[in-house]
Formats: C-alpha cells, sequence, structure tokens
C-alpha cells in the first residue's frame, strides 16, 4: 500500500490587478455627432461591426492601426482627438505646437 501525503491546498483564484486609469475614447460620440452607424463605420474601415462595437465600449483594445483607421475616417488630425468629446457643431479642434525657446 501507498502512503500518500496530506492533498495539497485548493489553488486560490488570481484576480486580475484593478485598473487605476483607463483612457476613454470618444468613438461613439463621433459617430454620433456625424449620423453614422456603427455598422457604417465598420464597413468604412473595413472591420466587423462586432469589432467596432466591442472598441466603443471597451470590452476590447484596438491596434494602433484601426485607431488610426477611425481617426482618419473621422478626419480628426491624430489619434489622439479620439480621447476628446467632439467638438460643438460649427468648431474645430487644432493641435497647436510652441516650441520651447529657453534652450541654451
Amino acid at each position: 500500500m501507498i502512503k500518500r501525503g496530506k492533498p495539497p491546498p485548493k489553488l486560490q483564484r488570481r484576480y486580475k490587478p484593478a485598473r487605476i486609469w483607463r483612457s476613454r475614447l470618444y468613438i461613439i460620440e463621433h459617430r454620433e455627432a456625424r449620423g453614422i452607424t456603427a455598422a457604417g463605420l465598420a464597413k468604412a474601415i473595413g472591420k466587423s461591426p462586432g469589432l467596432v462595437s466591442q472598441i466603443e465600449t471597451g470590452r476590447c483594445g484596438a491596434s494602433p492601426e484601426t485607431l488610426e483607421d477611425i481617426a482618419q475616417f473621422f478626419g480628426l488630425d491624430h489619434v489622439g482627438m479620439l480621447f476628446e468629446p467632439p467638438a460643438p457643431a460649427g468648431w474645430r479642434r487644432t493641435v497647436m505646437i510652441v516650441p520651447n525657446n529657453n534652450h541654451r
């Protein structure tokens, strides 16, 4: 007869650490401001409507290429503008780069 030791303790479930900061994409707001459906956006950028929906709701992340395609479709200057709500009607957000002339 083989003598067995104590059974190993049950493994505790691992939990993902809570994210302290999560950036929000304003794709839904940009889309609704232009009167475009999620299916229309998906067709325009060549992705599935399910993927666009998951990106909009934050269920999955988007690749940089997909974000670039979405920003280009909306006519935004760069991808970073997807992290801001759309400008009110008649307004346009611009990016201004001011050089730092304090170098010695």
